[in-house]
């Protein structure tokens, strides 16, 4: 697993939909952006099955 905190989720979530991503790759899949407790998070796994967690704190 690979954890990068980010300035802002919704932006990176964004740049995954406007690329097509997700359609482009075999066994490339996503979470929407959530709100947890410590602030916002999306999950993206890649065609390896490496999980990027993509962090934006509470400010």
């Amino acid at each position: 697993m690979y954890q990068l905190i980010v300035d802002d989720v919704d932006q990176v979530w964004d740049q995954i939909l406007e690329s097509d991503l997700l359609n482009r790759h075999e066994n490339v899949r996503a979470t929407e952006p959530r709100n947890e407790p410590w602030g916002r998070v999306l999950y993206l796994w890649g065609p390896c099955g490496e999980l990027w967690h993509f962090t934006q704190p509470r400010s």
